[in-house]
């Protein structure tokens, strides 16, 4: 990193060998966390930097917090949803509006480290065109440690779980605005994305903790309801993936699969039915 920004670089040399950077964000609540995430975004590191704010049904403290923020740094760019309480509505209006070469994602509830950017931008330049995404680790989510700096996702890595963690994600915009967010998927969105972009493109996982992840008790219908989309993201892919000759998944392992989707369905609806009748 200390040959990437040379000393002698005054900013606006800077500037010029940095790529554009956006972040995208969407906010609805007034997040404890809403204003160290706004201000982790201002005091990157890295200075090539707009953010995109679309405001979703945003509560009056919530727009209250981003105008403020907006009025002390040129780079929030506030938007808002015509047709809202749809995230991947909003995430897709965001998009329309981002400049950047590069688009990272990041909710209202996470805190970015403030080399986040500087370290995505350098990875993924230094390992070319065709991967499309680097993600990082969060604080707050444990993962198996290793030695490694680097992981590369492959499709077989999305068969049972999503091992990307959204509000992590520095993404080629090109890549995005050709794919987009599926507006029918209020949850799990981007495990969704994720599934058809890794059929063209390859993914890299920083195993640096470059967000701190918000980590509260989420209720229980959110939790399901994020479970039912995945398990219908995750089947939709299993067939895909079957009829696919260059695939992973091998016709033994689609059966495998397909039984593991059938027993999380089926878990799945006793807990709907334990959430409808107040024993969740």
């Amino acid at each position: 990193m200390d040959g990437f920004y040379a000393s002698e670089m005054d900013e606006h040399k800077i500037l010029m060998v940095q790529p554009l950077v956006s972040f995208l964000m969407s906010v609805k609540n007034d997040s404890p966390k809403l204003a160290q995430c706004l201000e982790s975004l201002a005091n990157q590191t890295y200075k090539n930097i707009e953010a995109i704010v679309v405001l979703d049904s945003a509560s009056l403290r919530a727009q209250a917090r981003v105008k403020i923020a907006a009025q002390k740094n040129s780079m929030f760019r506030i938007i808002t949803n015509p047709t809202p309480k749809n995230l991947s509505r909003s995430l897709n209006l965001g998009i329309s509006y981002c400049n950047g070469d590069f688009i990272a994602r990041i909710d209202a509830d996470d805190i970015c480290s403030l080399d986040r950017i500087a370290t995505q931008v350098e990875c993924i330049t230094s390992l070319g065109e065709e991967f499309a995404l680097v993600g990082s680790r969060a604080k707050g989510i444990y993962f198996d440690k290793n030695d490694e700096m680097l992981t590369v996702v492959t499709q077989r890595d999305f068969f049972q779980t999503n091992p990307i963690i959204h509000p992590s994600i520095l993404v080629r915009r090109r890549v995005l605005e050709n794919f987009r967010y599926n507006e029918k998927f209020r949850y799990s969105q981007d495990y969704e994305l994720w599934t058809r972009i890794i059929q063209h493109h390859k993914f890299a996982i920083l195993n640096r903790e470059l967000i701190e992840f918000d980590v509260r008790h989420r209720n229980p219908k959110y939790v399901l309801s994020q479970e039912f989309y995945f398990l219908s993201a995750n089947l939709k892919l299993l067939f895909t993936s079957c009829a696919d000759s260059n695939s992973e998944l091998s016709f033994t392992g689609f059966i495998k699969q397909l039984y593991i989707n059938f027993i999380k369905q089926k878990n799945l609806a006793k807990n709907w039915i334990k959430l409808i009748t107040g024993q969740f």
